[in-house]
């Protein structure tokens, strides 16, 4: 712990020499390293590498931080359109609410799209099948992303509704059963 607090000490000097250490960095294979070398050189106000951020933004589970850390210095317009899509954001929350510690999910897969009222407005939702593990130890989920407006100006949500319903495996011919009884339950916890 002690080398880490040292090494954000040095990268907060903002220095010719740690800022160009932090541009190797985003260059390394390792998403969490370049993330952190990327959000330094943010902080310290520098010239941001296209090719990392495009890295990051690939990865499901980097993608939301990622543009939520270049929407909270204006810098949003870096982020590659190829990955800025209602959708592709879902499957980054349900990457992240799925993942245990260092433990993640083998698989996040797109099922559908479904629009509700919600909360008094017609709200939109994205359905995954969530794996977990690996050969016989196996086990698919329900996975709700959402809420998010229905027009498709924001790729943000409040992810209020985000989560996994574990209740039950997951079923294509119960998808909708299931999604009703996730909702429901969500709502039951906020009253």
């Amino acid at each position: 712990m002690r080398f880490f607090q040292q090494k954000l000490l040095i990268y907060s000097l903002n220095s010719p020499l740690t800022n160009s250490q932090l541009q190797e960095y985003t260059r390394v294979p390792n998403l969490a390293i370049t993330f952190n070398a990327v959000s330094w050189l943010i902080k310290n106000k520098q010239q941001l590498p296209l090719g990392a951020i495009n890295k990051l933004a690939s990865s499901p589970s980097y993608r939301a931080e990622m543009y939520d850390t270049l929407s909270k210095v204006n810098k949003i317009n870096l982020f590659p359109v190829a990955w800025r899509s209602q959708k592709l954001f879902a499957e980054s929350y349900i990457f992240n609410v799925a993942t245990e510690g260092d433990e993640y999910p083998s698989g996040v897969k797109y099922v559908l799209e479904k629009v509700v009222t919600y909360r008094g407005q017609k709200q939109k939702f994205y359905l995954f099948k969530v794996t977990f593990g690996e050969g016989e130890d196996v086990t698919n989920s329900l996975g709700i992303a959402g809420p998010f407006k229905i027009d498709n100006s924001s790729v943000w949500s409040s992810n209020e509704a985000t989560g996994i319903f574990s209740k039950e495996g997951f079923s294509t011919k119960q998808i909708n059963h299931q999604f009703e009884e996730y909702l429901a339950s969500v709502l039951q916890e906020m009253e």
